[in-house]
C-alpha cells in the first residue's frame, strides 16, 4: 500500500484548525503540490474506509477496483468532497481504511474465486434465455385504471396482505407493470415486474429473474420488502390517485431471522444498514428458484409509516413531489388521530384521574409518533434505534441537528425544527405529559390538562407542516 499518508495528515490538520470554514483555498493550494495519482488515491481511500464503517464493503472489491470505479471523478469533485465532509468523518474513514486494508486485500482474490463458482450455479436448463423478460403490448397506466381496480375490490384500503397482493397483481396486469414505485426519499422503480407475499412480508420486484449473460451476473432479482401493515388508495389532487403502502418496524436481528427461517437462506452474502439515507437495510443472498440458484438483492424498509407510493404514469408528479405526498399522508394520519382521540375523550369522559391520565398517555404516544416521523423524513439519525428512542432522545437528536454546521435537511428549515423543539420544552408540555405518566401525589388533575396537551401537540403538528413546506 502506497497511499500518501502525509497528504492525509495535512488535509486533516487544515480541517481541524480552520474554524471560520475558509479552508477550501488552503486545501486547493495543498492539492496543487501533489500529483493526480496521490490525490485520487487518498480520495478513494476515504470511500474505502467509509464502506467498512457503514457495512457496504463488498468482499470481492479491492482498493484497485474502487480506484477504477472512481477513475472519471474530476479534481473539482474531489476538492468538493474533501471540503464538504466534516473532519471527524474524514479522520474516522481514513483511520478505518488503514486498520482494515491488509486483512481485506489479502482475502479479495479468494472471495473472487468463490464468486466465480457461484456464477456457474446460476445456469438454467435453457441457458440465459430463461432470464429474458418478455414484454407485453403497451397498456394504459392511468388514474382511471387504479380507481376501477379498487371499485372492483369494493374497498379503499386493506390490512389483509393477500388482498393487497391481489390488488397489486391486478395493477401490474392492467398496466403491464408500467407504473412508478416511489419511496420516501430519492429512490424509485420505473416499472414493477412482479409481487409476492407470505403471511408477513410483501415483496415488490423491480427486476424478476432477468439477465442476458452466459452465467447471468447477479443480481437476477431486485426487490423491496416490507412487513406489511396496510395498503390504501389515496387522492393527492382533484384528479390524481396513488397507492400508499405502510409497513411495521423490524430490527436487524428480526430481519436476519426472517430470511433464514422463512426464505430458507443458508448464507446472506451482504447485510448492512444504510444510515445516511432514511435508514433501511440491504441484503444479498442466493436461493434455489425455478430449477437453479438465483441471486436476490433485497432492500428491506423497516419503518412503521407509509413509505411506498405506487403511481400511474399519467400526470406523474416530480420525485420531490412524491416524497411530499408521502410526508403529507403521514402527517394527515397523525392529525386525524389527534382529532379522533380528542373527540373520544369528550364522548366517553369520566371525571376520574385514571381516565384523564390514560388519555394524556395516548397523546404522549402521538407526539412520539410525530417526532419519529420527523426524524425519519429528515434523514436525521436516531440516538439508539427507532424502537427504543423515546421523546427525550428524539429531542436530543433534533437539537444536535440544529447545531450542526453541515446541513443535511435539504430544503427544510432549521428554524421551524427549532420551533418544534421549543414548543415541547419551553411551554410545559413535557411536564404535563410526565404528570400523566407517573404516580401523582401533589396535583389535582382535571380535563383541562388534556385540553392543554391537545392544543400544544396540534400547534407542533402545524409547525411540522411549515417545516416540511407543506400546505394543507
Amino acid at each position: 500500500m502506497n497511499i500518501n499518508q502525509d497528504l492525509i495528515k495535512q488535509i486533516l490538520s487544515i480541517k481541524a484548525k480552520e474554524i471560520d470554514k475558509k479552508y477550501k483555498n488552503k486545501i486547493k493550494e495543498l492539492l496543487n503540490q501533489y500529483n493526480k495519482k496521490d490525490i485520487k488515491e487518498i480520495y478513494v481511500f476515504y470511500y474505502y474506509g467509509r464502506s467498512f464503517i457503514d457495512g457496504s464493503i463488498s468482499k470481492t472489491t479491492s482498493f484497485k477496483d474502487m480506484v477504477d470505479f472512481h477513475k472519471n471523478d474530476t479534481l473539482d469533485e474531489i476538492l468538493r468532497k474533501l471540503c464538504n465532509t466534516q473532519y471527524c468523518a474524514l479522520k474516522q474513514s481514513w483511520e478505518t481504511a488503514n486498520d482494515r486494508f491488509n486483512e481485506h486485500e489479502n482475502n479479495v482474490q479468494k472471495e473472487k474465486e468463490l464468486f466465480e463458482k457461484r456464477l456457474k450455479s446460476y445456469n438454467k436448463p435453457n441457458g440465459h434465455n430463461f432470464f429474458k423478460f418478455n414484454e407485453l403490448p403497451d397498456k394504459k397506466s392511468s388514474n382511471k385504471v387504479f380507481e376501477d381496480i379498487f371499485k372492483e375490490f369494493n374497498l379503499m384500503d386493506t390490512t389483509d396482505i393477500n388482498i393487497a397482493k391481489s390488488i397489486i397483481d391486478k395493477v401490474i396486469l392492467e398496466t403491464n407493470g408500467s407504473i412508478i414505485v416511489d419511496f420516501l426519499g430519492s429512490e424509485n422503480f420505473d416499472y414493477l415486474d412482479y409481487v409476492e407475499n407470505d403471511d408477513e412480508m410483501l415483496k415488490l420486484y423491480w427486476k424478476y429473474s432477468n439477465g442476458n449473460n452466459k452465467y447471468p451476473l447477479p443480481p437476477h432479482n431486485i426487490r423491496v420488502d416490507i412487513a406489511f401493515e396496510k395498503l390504501e388508495l389515496i387522492k393527492y389532487s382533484n384528479t390524481n390517485v396513488a397507492i400508499a403502502l405502510k409497513g411495521f418496524y423490524r430490527n436487524k436481528n428480526e430481519i436476519k431471522q426472517y430470511y433464514h427461517n422463512k426464505e430458507k437462506i443458508k448464507k446472506i452474502y451482504e447485510f448492512f444498514e444504510i444510515k445516511w439515507s432514511l435508514f433501511y437495510n440491504e441484503l444479498n443472498f442466493d436461493k434455489k428458484h425455478r430449477g437453479a440458484s438465483e441471486n436476490f438483492q433485497v432492500t428491506f424498509l423497516p419503518w412503521r409509516y407509509y413509505n411506498i407510493l405506487i403511481l400511474p404514469k399519467e400526470n406523474l408528479p416530480s420525485v420531490g413531489d412524491t416524497s411530499k405526498i408521502l410526508i403529507l399522508k403521514n402527517l394527515l394520519d397523525i392529525k386525524n388521530l389527534l382529532s379522533k382521540t380528542f373527540n373520544e375523550f369528550y364522548k366517553k369522559f369520566e371525571d376520574d384521574e385514571d381516565f384523564i391520565t390514560m388519555y394524556g398517555n395516548r397523546y404522549r404516544k402521538i407526539l412520539e409518533k410525530l417526532l419519529k416521523f420527523i426524524l425519519l423524513a429528515s434523514k436525521i439519525m436516531f440516538k439508539e434505534n427507532y424502537e427504543k428512542d423515546m421523546i427525550g432522545k428524539l429531542l436530543e437528536q433534533m437539537k444536535y441537528e440544529i447545531t450542526k454546521e453541515e446541513d443535511y435537511l435539504n430544503n427544510y428549515n432549521k428554524l421551524n425544527l427549532n420551533n418544534i423543539v421549543q414548543k415541547i420544552e419551553d411551554e410545559g408540555l413535557l411536564k404535563k405529559l410526565h404528570l400523566c405518566s407517573h404516580d401523582n401525589v401533589k396535583h389535582n388533575i382535571d380535563k383541562k390538562i388534556v385540553e392543554e396537551i391537545h392544543n400544544k401537540i396540534s400547534q407542533i403538528l402545524e409547525e411540522s407542516y411549515k417545516y416540511f413546506q407543506l400546505q394543507v
